[in-house]
């Protein structure tokens, strides 16, 4: 497939939504041994300067990528579910543009 054409390629967006839920899962699994209530998301990223939870100073899909829950939804489908959806709802980013 063509680079430019990725988007339209399920296969792509499904190891993309993967990627991140990955990183979600070990997060979330690392941020329940150690108590941590509060969980963001996996990545460095997403604690900030509190306790690094994984190895991934990144996330793996940006958290308000408007396509986040595209990708998050391609990978349940084509792998089953393994985390939660932890980026912003497109719902949320539309109603926070809509004051603009």
């Amino acid at each position: 497939m063509n680079y430019e054409e990725r988007y339209r390629d399920v296969g792509y967006l499904a190891i993309r939504g993967r990627e991140q839920q990955l990183i979600d899962y070990y997060g979330k699994k690392k941020a329940d041994e150690l108590g941590i209530k509060d969980f963001k998301g996996g990545a460095k990223s997403d604690t900030g300067t509190g306790t690094q939870l994984t190895e991934n100073d990144i996330r793996g899909v940006a958290k308000d990528l408007p396509a986040g829950e595209v990708f998050h939804e391609a990978s349940n489908w084509k792998f089953g579910p393994l985390a939660p959806f932890t980026g912003k709802k497109i719902s949320r980013q539309l109603a926070a543009g809509a004051g603009r």
